[in-house]
């Protein structure tokens, strides 16, 4: 049919085939746009009351309207072949999609989204899909998510009463391989039981569809596998659903929702579409309850009311530094869940010389070391900019607005104005910053900071000579790795001493607290978290980014560290929830070798 005219529509290529049709590629030659035309089978133009049915149903359908719905233009006749002029979506199917391997959570919960709202639109008209499956989604290059197909199983389905009227609606789509010996039909994996058995259906098959989707999308898995048309039914209609197959990191309130969908007994099954998209809304909001995990080696605490999500996804360099999102609930409005990598150049120099990543307290930025020099990482934008004499730095942190970044360079502090042209100096520092300094930007105006071979030290942001403010004690060898409290109730730091034992403690309102000893163990790295924790770095037994659970308010521990990120290291987090952390522990990093005098 290529180069052949449907009325003004011109084919150009053939899209695809299947039980209701093949669909090709069209030019409206009088609306200058690309569509899609489905050709109808001849079985169902050879029926007039077939026909005149699937005429008239078409007309509802084409009244739907919604953004994830891709829309019935005009039903049309040429030369004998009855056809439907639909919306031409660009890009991958789900089926495709999923083909690749299994979707995360905060990909799979949008275009689960997506498709309930879809859903609920064409309910609320009176439609039903009957057809909903992967190949009937489409996510366009952008992101955004269509469903296709809508209601053509029945409107191409026979007329109740009619010979042949159980025959479409409930029976798998059928495809051109459909005489082929041991094909897995498509649609016969996703018809609910009561479709399975040719009974009457409702809008809850859609709700059932949802659910082996939804399942299918985050396990990578069909729910309802068979080797064959009648196998796969019979799992439909007998098989429970393995929900062992389904990650861990999937929230109770998806789990119990995919069982509601999955219930075999209409009667038992989610009644109504907009209750599951209400859960998944709140799920993709990240205002669903958070559950308890607890981590490897830590114990139960009744207080431990919070779900870590710390994943983390690999990033170019030897090392494989990488960037993780959302630990704990952040603040309402939550935003959704997400996941990125951060390709660095060197990325060995992150854990290595412990230069970053700082993430900016409102979460747009971070801030990280590279190959000798200083990067700034827009989150909104897809490129990473040089700090302007940033050669040689170390240990970067943020002013409280988020305007000003701070770091060592030898034995100066400096700071730069994010979109600004250069660095101002702000201080001669005691020594040079080092690989365990670090500094704390207070609201009030001061920086704390420790230069990681004596006490904690202080100084105007406005510029001035550094004071003492906290020496270390007997048997103490160094404080490093400063960190503020929100809204200036402290910093909390690291103290080394020379036994071998590395405490974590907290300096507020001129008295200092011990929070954490360790014996044995080499900490780095605490920053507070709006989680309610306080994260630190271990890097001797047990690597990799822990939680102590502290209060904020009362200025106290309120339970034992759990294991965060194993093998990693350097955590920040920013205000809105934001963790970004290292892979790849400093343990990891050091390496005995026995040489001669020659080296």
């Amino acid at each position: 049919m290529i180069g052949t005219r449907l009325a003004h529509f011109e084919i150009t290529a053939k899209l695809g085939e299947g039980g209701m049709g093949e669909v090709w590629r069209a030019q409206d030659t009088r609306l200058g746009r690309q569509v899609a035309i489905k050709v109808l089978p001849e079985r169902f133009v050879a029926d007039p009351d077939r026909l005149a049915r699937f005429e008239r149903e078409a007309r509802v359908l084409a009244s739907l309207s919604h953004r994830n719905v891709a829309g019935i233009h005009e039903v049309g006749e040429e030369a004998g072949r009855h056809y439907l002029v639909m919306e031409l979506v660009e890009g991958e199917t789900l089926a495709e999609r999923i083909a690749r391997g299994r979707l995360p959570p905060e990909e799979a919960l949008p275009i689960a989204l997506a498709i309930a709202e879809a859903l609920e639109a064409a309910h609320a008209r009176g439609i039903v899909h009957r057809d909903l499956k992967p190949a009937n989604v489409k996510i366009e290059p952008g992101g955004r998510v269509k469903v296709l197909d809508f209601g053509l199983a029945k409107a191409l389905e026979p007329a109740p009463g009619t010979p042949g009227a159980t025959g479409l609606a409930h029976s798998p789509t059928l495809t051109y391989q459909a005489t082929q010996a041991g094909v897995l039909m498509g649609t016969a994996a996703y018809m609910s039981p009561e479709q399975a058995r040719g009974q009457e259906s409702d809008r809850r098959v859609d709700i059932w569809a949802l659910g082996v989707v939804l399942f299918e999308m985050l396990t990578g898995r069909m729910a309802f596998p068979g080797d064959t048309i009648s196998d796969t039914l019979a799992s439909v209609l007998k098989t429970e659903t393995d929900w062992k197959q389904l990650p861990p990191e999937v929230h109770p309130e998806i789990r119990r929702l995919l069982e509601r969908c999955l219930e075999k007994d209409p009667d038992r099954r989610l009644h109504d579409i907009a209750d599951a998209r209400i859960v998944l809304a709140d799920a993709v909001a990240g205002r669903l309850e958070e559950p308890v995990v607890l981590a490897a080696g830590a114990e139960a605490s009744a207080s431990r009311s919070w779900w870590v999500v710390a994943a983390a996804a690999a990033v170019a360099g030897a090392a494989a530094a990488a960037l993780a999102m959302w630990l704990a609930r952040p603040p309402d409005p939550s935003p959704p869940l997400r996941k990125l990598e951060l390709p660095v150049a060197g990325a060995g120099e992150l854990a290595a010389s412990r230069v970053g990543p700082a993430i900016s307290p409102d979460g747009r930025w971070v801030a990280y070391g590279s190959q000798g020099r200083l990067w700034l990482r827009d989150l909104e934008g897809v490129e990473s900019l040089e700090v302007p004499g940033g050669e040689g730095a170390e240990r970067p942190f943020w002013s409280p607005d988020s305007r000003w970044l701070a770091f060592g360079v030898g034995d100066r502090l400096v700071k730069f104005p994010i979109g600004g042209a250069g660095s101002v100096v702000v201080a001669k520092l005691p020594s040079s910053m080092s690989t365990v300094g670090g500094g704390g930007w207070m609201p009030a105006g001061r920086i704390v900071f420790a230069t990681g071979d004596k006490g904690l030290f202080e100084v105007s942001e406005k510029g001035g000579d550094p004071r003492p403010l906290l020496e270390p004690g007997e048997g103490e060898q160094d404080f490093h790795n400063v960190a503020p409290l929100p809204d200036g109730r402290g910093v909390i730091f690291v103290v080394h001493r020379g036994e071998g034992i590395d405490t974590l403690e907290l300096f507020a309102e001129g008295k200092r607290k011990q929070l954490l000893r360790l014996p044995g163990e080499t900490l780095y790295t605490p920053v507070y978290s709006p989680s309610g924790h306080v994260l630190y770095e271990r890097a001797t037994t047990v690597p990799g980014v822990w939680a102590l659970p502290f209060s904020l308010d009362d200025l106290e521990v309120t339970g034992e560290p759990f294991l965060v990120a194993a093998n990693a290291s350097v955590p920040a987090a920013a205000r809105d929830g934001t963790l970004v952390y290292v892979r790849g522990s400093s343990a990891a990093l050091s390496r005995l070798a026995w040489v001669d005098r020659s080296g």
